[in-house]
């Protein structure tokens, strides 16, 4: 149990289950790293919040790019990181009060950095990006579009620091990102610096067996399904 979050809408502690802590090891052994997740799993809160704020708390002068679907989303994650921060009393030494904005956060002499998917941003050198549920429903940049952004316009900002790349979400079309990387896994083999993992909400329809049980029971994925 990591502890109360209930100030950023969490009503019971948050507590890092087998499949976070999978999460974790998986990060630490990956530079290139796409996690295709069903909603309510908690990857937003893992990979764009918890994590950076774990590695930036540790490693001063991290550097972290958040990529959202629009600019208020990753906002909206900002404010999270924020908030967690400010009500850890051990967390909040380390922040950097001239570097507290809607969209940047400064923390251990490092920052995070909050954006739209798009967005133009020049001269970062970071450690880690997180593209978090960048996929829109709007169809405003088509998924090729997508795909230049991530390795034209992001890719190349983590070059001076040897950084990593993760892109978690839940996948929409079968011509998206997610797509796109695990044909490239099929073309390059071991030759493709990317890795893909698969984390549906039912591991085994038969025997009724779910990927978290302690976040969701039976009823309520079924229920959710049926409304779907």
């Amino acid at each position: 149990i990591i502890g109360d979050l209930k100030h950023i809408g969490y009503p019971k502690s948050y507590r890092l289950n087998k499949v976070m802590l999978e999460w974790y090891g998986l990060v630490k052994n990956h530079s290139k790293l796409a996690i295709m997740a069903h909603r309510g799993s908690g990857k937003s809160i893992f990979f764009s919040e918890m994590l950076n704020i774990y590695d930036m708390f540790i490693t001063k002068f991290f550097r972290v790019i958040l990529v959202s679907a629009s600019q208020s989303q990753s906002e909206h994650l900002i404010e999270e990181i924020k908030a967690i921060i400010d009500n850890n009393e051990v967390l909040k030494e380390k922040k950097d009060k001239n570097k507290w904005a809607s969209s940047t956060i400064g923390f251990n002499g490092g920052y995070i950095l909050g954006v739209g998917i798009g967005s133009e941003i020049l001269g970062q050198h970071v450690n880690r990006i997180v593209s978090d549920d960048i996929l829109r429903d709007d169809n405003k940049l088509t998924d090729q579009q997508v795909e230049d952004y991530i390795d034209m316009k992001l890719d190349p900002m983590l070059l001076n620091r040897n950084g990593q790349m993760v892109v978690a979400g839940t996948p929409k079309r079968n011509s998206d990102i997610f797509s796109t990387i695990n044909q490239r896994i099929k073309e390059e083999g071991e030759l493709c610096p990317w890795k893909l993992y698969r984390y549906p909400a039912i591991l085994d329809y038969d025997k009724k067996e779910l990927l978290m049980p302690d976040r969701f029971t039976w009823a309520h994925i079924m229920n959710k399904r049926l409304s779907m």
